[in-house]
């Protein structure tokens, strides 16, 4: 067993104004809004939103990324920060039904991110 050394939470989510709710980053994983996916930005290995529509195809993911090789995908040191980002994309949709379309989760998710982040 490989040890792993988490990452230090990132301070960059707190907001002038308060905790972000809709961060568009989170840790090493950032939202690309055009092909909904979150991308890890250390290893480039991308999860597809689209592809989340109920809880077992989330624990799925998460379950997908903790047995990945460490060395190659950095393993655990991702994970807390994925699993934080999905459960903001999906918490809600998760709390109500057993199935929900990743497609709509996410574009919800993005357009109040986005939006989160404009001034004013």
């Amino acid at each position: 067993m490989t040890d792993c050394k988490l990452p230090q939470p990132k301070t960059d989510l707190i907001t002038p104004g308060g905790f972000n709710l809709y961060p568009q980053e989170i840790g090493a994983w950032e939202l690309d809004p055009k092909i909904l996916v979150l991308r890890n930005k250390a290893n480039g290995y991308e999860v597809d939103l689209e592809r989340i529509n109920n809880r077992r195809e989330l624990i799925d993911w998460i379950f997908h990324m903790s047995g990945k090789n460490a060395l190659v995908y950095g393993g655990c040191q991702y994970l807390p920060d994925l699993i934080n980002f999905l459960s903001n994309i999906y918490e809600r949709s998760a709390a109500v039904r057993e199935e929900w379309s990743g497609k709509e989760a996410a574009q919800d998710y993005i357009q109040k991110a986005f939006k989160a982040h404009l001034p004013g």
